[in-house]
């Protein structure tokens, strides 16, 4: 469970930051510092389950610092804390997953399909596209803004290789 806090509270700051005034953006920014204090493995150990925040400029050094623990991890690494984070229960947790993955996607898009076409092709691809159809499957009642941002992931990462 203290595993899930840090991941559920960035996201939820994430999405709600632009409805908080200052002083709130000033508690959020003070609370994510406290989470990273208080569950320093997290940051080392879980990094990749982290939403992007270096956009917000209050959290733009925080934001700065879990970016650069991200971009040392491979590939299949952040794709496969991506498909957690899409398997999660709440629908915030997922649609952060969503909107992070779609830029991580088009970032990575050259490798991805690089690596697609290769001898020994990256197992967490066809598992990411299982965790973009179950989210779909499992928000299509509830939420078709996740509905729609899963048809996005799918379509920056292409038609599905049947070999």
């Amino acid at each position: 469970e203290g595993e899930e806090v840090p991941h559920h509270s960035f996201c939820i700051v994430k999405q709600a930051w632009p409805h908080f005034d200052h002083a709130l953006q000033e508690e959020a920014t003070q609370l994510l510092q406290g989470l990273l204090k208080r569950f320093p493995d997290f940051l080392e150990n879980d990094v990749a389950s982290l939403p992007q925040i270096d956009s917000i400029p209050m959290l733009a050094e925080l934001g700065k610092i879990i970016s650069a623990k991200k971009k040392a991890l491979s590939v299949p690494r952040q794709i496969k804390a991506m498909i957690s984070r899409c398997r999660d229960e709440s629908a915030v947790v997922v649609r952060q997953a969503l909107l992070d993955m779609k830029q991580f996607l088009l970032d990575h898009q050259n490798i991805i399909h690089e690596n697609s076409i290769s001898q020994q092709p990256y197992d967490e691809i066809s598992a990411l596209y299982r965790a973009l159809l179950d989210a779909s499957v499992r928000f299509k009642e509830t939420d078709s803004l996740i509905v729609q941002m899963c048809a996005d992931c799918i379509g920056v990462l292409g038609c599905v290789d049947t070999s």
